[in-house]
């Protein structure tokens, strides 16, 4: 068996992950201290959104599954096309 893909097979596989990877790291005051809570994914977004839009989507993803992260500060976000 050989171990090298081939072009769809790479293709589909970006396909299926997302076509962009994304990384965000959200930090909340908590007592004396601090909670910090990174996500990293995937995601295909409409070919009308701006990088803003992808922020605001999975942030409000966050806070959807975790709510007390609504009062959280971004400390970090990137998005980059999904290839190397």
């Amino acid at each position: 068996m050989s171990h090298t893909a081939t072009a769809q097979q790479q293709a589909h596989a970006a396909q299926a992950q997302g076509s962009y990877h994304f990384i965000l790291t959200l930090q909340l005051s908590l007592g004396n201290g601090f909670q910090v809570f990174t996500t990293e994914g995937t995601h295909t977004p409409p070919a009308d959104w701006s990088r803003q839009d992808f922020y605001k989507a999975i942030r409000d993803s966050i806070v959807q599954q975790h709510p007390e992260l609504a009062r959280a500060n971004t400390l970090f976000f990137d998005v980059q096309p999904n290839r190397i």
